[in-house]
Parts: structure tokens; sequence; C-alpha cells
């Protein structure tokens, strides 16, 4: 896997490419800024999105966010490859237990001070939308699943068949 200057400045020239740089409004600003259609596309979807965050709030920003793993999932079963299938479900079950982990904390903590205080942080969105973004991109995922979710993994499947174990004999 290319590293990710290469990737991102790949994304810039299929962009400057692609339709949405022919846009009428895309050329104009384009043109006034002395800018590549690429950077003039990205710098509005960067104001949409955080029009979006300062009107509906970064919960919202951080749901609309999924549409991309959601597609990216649906290419990859209509692929025969079995890489990026793996990419997107390992995406998936970190997405799974980081919000199974989000949940028992937020009802731990529902009655202290600790959750008035979390749940009303700004960036606290912010850092779980760039961290799920993060995963869904390149090896993101699979590097949370390798060093983290495996390894817990292990352990509790050894203790479940442990106790199948001792509850068969």
């Amino acid at each position: 896997m290319a590293d990710p200057k290469a990737r991102f400045a790949e994304f810039v020239d299929k962009l400057d490419k692609s339709a949405y740089s022919q846009a009428p409004i895309v050329q104009k600003l384009s043109q006034q800024s002395g800018q590549r259609p690429a950077f003039v596309i990205l710098g509005l979807v960067v104001v949409a999105a955080l029009l979006v965050m300062l009107i509906f709030g970064v919960e919202v920003m951080s749901s609309l966010l999924a549409i991309m793993p959601i597609y990216e999932s649906i290419k990859a079963i209509r692929t025969k490859e079995k890489d990026d299938d793996t990419q997107w479900l390992t995406y998936w079950i970190i997405l799974a237990t980081f919000n199974l982990l989000e949940t028992i904390f937020f009802s731990l903590t529902a009655d202290s001070e600790s959750s008035r205080v979390t749940t009303g942080v700004f960036l606290y969105f912010i850092a779980r939308t760039v961290f799920l973004q993060w995963a869904a991109s390149g090896r993101g995922a699979l590097t949370v699943y390798e060093k983290f979710i495996t390894p817990m993994f292990n352990a509790i499947d050894s203790q479940v068949q442990k106790f199948q174990n001792v509850k068969q004999h």
C-alpha cells in the first residue's frame, strides 16, 4: 500500500479529473483563488461539514460520515477479492466495539459529573469522528484490530473455552 502522501496526491489528481471539478462554481472559485479544482472541492466539503456541525451538531456529522464505509462495504461485497472484505469487516468490528465501550462508559457515568462533562464536550465527537474516519481509511481498522481487539478476544475466548470444557464434563 502506498504511503499517505502518495495516496492523497492520487486522490487529488482523480478529483481534479472528476465531473465535480467541472462544476461552474468550482471553476469560478478555482480561477479566482488560483487553486486546483480539487482543493476548491475539498475546501467546500470542509465548509459544508463545519456548517452541518454548527447547525445540527457534531453527532449528526459523525453519523453522516458513516455513508462512506457503508458504500465501500457494499462495493467490497461485490468484488471477488478477500482483502477489501477483511478491511471493511474489521472496520465494522471496530465500530461495534467502540460503540459498546462508549455505551458502557456513558451508562456507568450517567449520574456522575464526568457524564455531563463528557457528553457536553464538543471535542469528544470530533475526536470520535476523526478516529472512525482514520479506522475507515487504509489500515486503520486492521491496526486497531491487531493491537487491541485480537488480544482482548483471545483472552475472552480462552475463558469461554475453559467454561465450555468444564460444562461438558
